[in-house]
């Protein structure tokens, strides 16, 4: 077989009109030489992606992740085998180690000092992963209420205010991550 470098969709020789590499087109050429009547021909497209299924237990983690991690495909989105607090699948997508607990992965956020608007909370997102700033004053208490929206990661670092604490000398603060 060779490949027909002269071949062209044009309507007519010379015009304008190309039909070839249109958007969302797929265009295959094969020629046919022998003196056999009858030929297979097999085409196939793909997603781009290099396995056929990346996922074929269904639960979420990436068979590779879990594989290069754990040696089987037996774990689950919400395991923690590690008993850190953060599950699997937020360990996945943060790259953190779900075997020890000293790899969270988790942002750090900064807090900026109080100003007449509250004080600022900033920390790194990962792309899709949900963010949720909540804040206290009392680290006895069992109340920890939203501040702010809920964030969705773009990978740049993200910033909260909360207006609620112009009046307090401290506040605390945790970044709840959440997969959609």
């Amino acid at each position: 077989a060779v490949i027909n470098d002269t071949a062209s969709d044009l309507i007519v020789p010379g015009t304008t009109v190309l039909r070839r590499n249109q958007a969302q087109t797929h265009q295959v050429e094969v020629e046919l030489n022998g003196s056999s009547s009858t030929h297979v021909i097999t085409f196939g497209f793909d997603d781009g992606i290099d396995t056929p299924n990346p996922d074929t237990d269904s639960d979420g983690l990436l068979d590779s992740w879990e594989i290069s991690n754990f040696g089987n495909l037996d774990q689950t989105a919400n395991g923690d085998p590690d008993s850190d607090g953060v599950g699997n699948l937020i360990e996945m997508k943060l790259g953190s180690d779900p075997n020890s607990s000293a790899s969270t992965g988790l942002p750090v956020p900064s807090v900026s000092g109080l100003t007449s608007e509250g004080f600022t909370i900033t920390f790194p997102t990962v792309t899709g992963l949900n963010y949720q700033v909540v804040g206290t004053e009392n680290l006895a208490g069992t109340s920890w209420p939203d501040i702010g929206n809920s964030i969705t990661g773009d990978g740049q670092p993200q910033s909260v205010t909360d207006s609620t604490a112009t009046n307090s000398p401290r506040k605390f603060y945790k970044v709840k991550i959440t997969a959609p």
